[in-house]
C-alpha cells in the first residue's frame, strides 16, 4: 500500500480511482486505502496505525470481507512473512475470489534497489519460497506484462494500464505547422525513464550542421534522477532548450500540453527486464498528441501516431523524430478516440470480468 495522497504517487492514485469508478459500473465497489497513517475504507477513516500488520489484522479480524465476492489486492513487492499470512487468511472465506495484481512484473531485478538487510531478505524469500507458495491462496493475477502467460504459476490476466475520459480533456486538435516540435515527458524522473537518451539526442542534432527545426524539451515531474538530467542539460550546454518544470497539475500542467507536439513514455524498459505498459502514453493520447514510446510497448505498435524506438541505451535520433512527426496525419480528437476505445479502464474491468466469472 502506498500514501495515494502523495504528490510522488499522484499517477497511482489515478490507476486506481479509475480502476475504483470502473467496477463500479459493473456492481458496488469499496476502495479500502492508506492515506498519512490513517487507513481509510472510502472517505472514512477507520485505522490509524503504526505498520501494515495493523493493518492485515485489522482486515482479517474484522467481519465486512464477507460482504464482498470479490477481493482486488494491488501488490506491492516483496511478499513478507506477515503479508503472505494476509493472503493466507482473506483466502480462508471460500466465497471469495482474490485477485492479485501486479503493477510490475518481472520484479525482482528490484531487489538490488533494496536498501535494508530485512528488504533484501524478503526479496529473497518472495523469489524462492512465498511465490511459489502463493498459488494456493490466489484465484486470479492481474499485470500489465505482455510476455507472461503464467505468473507464480497462475495464468496471467493481461490487462494494460487504462484511463478514463475526464482523466484529461483534448487539448491538441491539430499540428502548430511551425519550425519547432516540443516533446513533453510528464513522469516521475527515474533511471529507467531513460530521458538522458533524449537529452543526447539533442546534442546530437544540434551539433549537425543542418538543423531545420528548432527542438524543444519540457520535463515536468520531480525524482532522484532529476539532478543527473540538469547536470546533463548544463554540461552539454543545452539550457535553452530544455526547461524542467517539477511537479505540476490542474491548469498549469494543462498549459504545458497545449505548447506541447509529442509526448514521450518510457524509454528505458531494458532496465526493467524489457516489457512494460505505460499509462502516461495513453494520457498523452487522451490530450490528442502523438508518442514515442520504447519498442516493447505492444499495445500502439503499428499506428501512425506512435513511433517505436529500440529499446536500449543509445540517443535518440531526433531527425527520425522529425520525419515522424511530419507524417502524421491523424487528427488529435482521432488519436483520444483511438485511445479511449482500447484503453479506457471500463475495457480492462469488463476483460477482467469475463476471466472471473467463467
Amino acid at each position: 500500500m502506498v500514501d495515494l495522497d502523495a504528490k510522488e504517487f499522484v499517477g497511482i492514485k489515478k490507476k486506481v480511482i479509475g480502476q475504483k469508478e470502473a467496477l463500479n459500473s459493473f456492481g458496488k465497489c469499496d476502495l479500502l486505502y492508506v492515506k498519512e497513517n490513517g487507513l481509510y475504507l472510502n472517505q472514512e477513516r477507520v485505522l490509524e496505525f503504526l505498520n501494515y500488520k495493523d493493518i492485515y489484522n485489522y482486515i482479517l479480524n474484522s467481519n465486512f470481507l464477507s460482504e464482498y465476492d470479490l477481493c482486488y489486492v494491488r501488490h506491492l513487492p516483496p511478499i513478507s512473512f506477515s503479508y503472505f499470512n494476509f493472503l493466507r487468511g482473506i483466502k480462508k472465506n471460500p466465497n471469495l475470489k482474490v485477485i492479485l495484481e501486479i503493477p510490475t512484473f518481472p520484479y525482482y531485478g528490484e531487489r538490488s534497489n533494496a536498501k535494508s538487510l530485512k528488504n533484501k531478505f524478503n526479496f529473497y524469500l518472495d523469489q524462492f519460497c512465498f511465490s511459489k507458495l502463493i498459488s494456493y491462496y490466489i484465484d486470479h493475477i492481474v499485470t500489465f506484462n505482455y510476455f507472461e502467460d503464467m505468473v507464480f504459476g497462475i495464468k496471467n490476466i493481461k490487462l494494460v494500464n487504462g484511463v478514463s475520459e475526464n482523466q484529461m480533456p483534448l487539448i491538441k486538435k491539430e499540428k502548430s505547422g511551425l519550425k519547432e516540435i516540443n516533446i513533453l515527458a510528464v513522469s516521475t524522473l527515474v533511471s529507467w525513464h531513460a530521458y538522458d537518451r533524449l537529452i543526447l539526442g539533442l546534442k546530437e542534432y544540434k551539433d549537425t550542421e543542418l538543423h531545420e527545426y528548432t527542438i524543444r524539451l519540457h520535463f515536468v515531474g520531480e525524482g532522484p534522477e532529476r539532478n543527473n538530467l540538469e547536470n546533463l542539460t548544463n554540461d552539454l550546454s543545452l539550457n535553452e532548450f530544455i526547461y524542467f518544470y517539477g511537479y505540476k497539475n490542474g491548469d498549469e500542467l494543462e498549459e504545458i500540453y497545449k505548447k506541447s507536439d509529442i509526448g514521450v513514455s518510457s524509454l528505458g524498459l531494458f532496465k526493467k527486464g524489457g516489457a512494460g505498459d505505460s499509462l502516461k502514453a495513453k494520457e498523452y493520447m487522451l490530450a490528442g498528441l502523438p508518442i514515442i514510446v520504447d519498442e516493447n510497448e505492444k499495445y500502439y505498435l503499428g499506428k501512425e501516431f506512435v513511433l517505436d524506438i529500440p529499446s536500449n541505451g543509445d540517443s535518440i535520433d531526433l531527425k527520425q523524430v522529425i520525419k515522424f512527426y511530419n507524417s502524421i496525419t491523424s487528427q488529435g480528437s482521432e488519436i483520444r478516440e483511438f485511445c479511449l476505445e482500447n484503453f479506457s479502464w471500463n475495457r480492462q474491468i469488463e476483460k477482467l470480468l469475463e476471466v472471473v466469472e467463467k
